[in-house]
């Protein structure tokens, strides 16, 4: 079995009061499963893996 690569993540979280703010930036360092899973080349694969995120969690009072 192959692995299909490596994740990197970043992330940053601010909790407020009864909510919290989660941003992100992720990247994927494929490997030689991914190439053959999708049928591309290395060089195409590295171009196009990385990307921002964000998440508003909400916390209301009365699931606490």
């Amino acid at each position: 079995m192959k692995a299909l690569g490596t994740e990197l993540d970043v992330v940053f979280k601010k909790a407020f009061k009864g909510y919290a703010l989660v941003t992100g930036y992720s990247h994927m360092f494929g490997a030689d499963g991914m190439y053959d899973l999708k049928g591309i080349t290395e060089d195409a694969c590295f171009s196009t893996q990385n990307w921002a995120w964000a998440m508003l969690v909400i916390k209301p009072k009365f699931l606490n």
